[in-house]
């Protein structure tokens, strides 16, 4: 299941790149995503639709426009467990979230999160903004949870995004922490394959390495930085947010 997610991540980027000055995504993909059908070549014609889905803030709609729906309708089959609800299928909206208090943003963006991705994976559902938001709020539920031990163990591979999107908000701070949690690794670096991150972890273990300490320095300093951080970075983006 891990190596799957992390072809298809890999997949996706390569076709990000390669769409880049492109106006019409929407036309774009979907002619990818055709030719890639003639080929056999599910996979890649799958994140294809899931590209085209992300690069708009109303893939439906983009999808009429373009007159599209015929070959959306033939092919939505391969995305409909992956794909984000459409505006009217939302609870609630960027501009509802950002209407509360300060205190419950955060809280109610998590559940917003969690709804535009569904059954699919974070990388194929969300926007980069949204993406930076997801792997902030996955990291501070799970070291809430359990610690850095618990986070590496059921999002370990998540590890480099979350790293990535600390360094969007400019959580500096915390970003120190996941500095010292990387430095106990094998060539201070975290495994994005499921199977190597979890051989490093049981050696880890063997030889009675903790994280004690960024714990406690994730909840005494880290999170709060955190919030704050994330809580100013949706603000400042929130053209970007669904």
């Amino acid at each position: 299941m891990g190596s799957d997610v992390y072809i298809m991540e890999k997949l996706s980027e390569q076709l990000r790149k390669e769409a880049r000055g492109v106006v019409n995504t929407t036309a774009h993909y979907m002619k990818l995503a055709e030719n890639y059908m003639t080929e056999d070549n599910v996979d890649a014609a799958r994140a294809c639709l899931l590209l085209l889905c992300e690069s708009c803030d109303n893939y439906e709609d983009s999808i009429e426009w373009n007159g599209l729906t015929e070959q959306w309708q033939r092919y939505r089959y391969l995305v409909s467990d992956y794909l984000p609800p459409s505006p009217a299928q939302r609870t609630m909206q960027i501009a509802d979230i950002l209407a509360l208090p300060d205190e419950e943003i955060l809280s109610a963006l998590s559940d917003h999160l969690d709804e535009l991705i569904g059954n699919g994976d974070a990388h194929g559902a969300l926007n980069k903004w949204e993406r930076t938001a997801y792997y902030i709020d996955e990291l501070c539920i799970e070291v809430n949870s359990g610690g850095f031990d618990s986070y590496l163990y059921y999002h370990g591979t998540h590890f480099e995004k979350a790293y990535t999107a600390l360094k969007d908000i400019a959580a500096l701070k915390t970003l120190l922490i996941l500095d010292n949690v990387r430095d106990k690794f094998p060539k201070c670096r975290v495994p994005v394959k499921e199977n190597a991150l979890q051989k490093a972890m049981d050696s880890l273990a063997e030889k009675g390495v903790d994280f004690d300490r960024e714990d406690e320095r994730f909840y005494t300093v880290g999170e709060k930085e955190l919030l704050n951080c994330l809580l100013s970075y949706v603000k400042d983006n929130k053209q970007h947010f669904r």
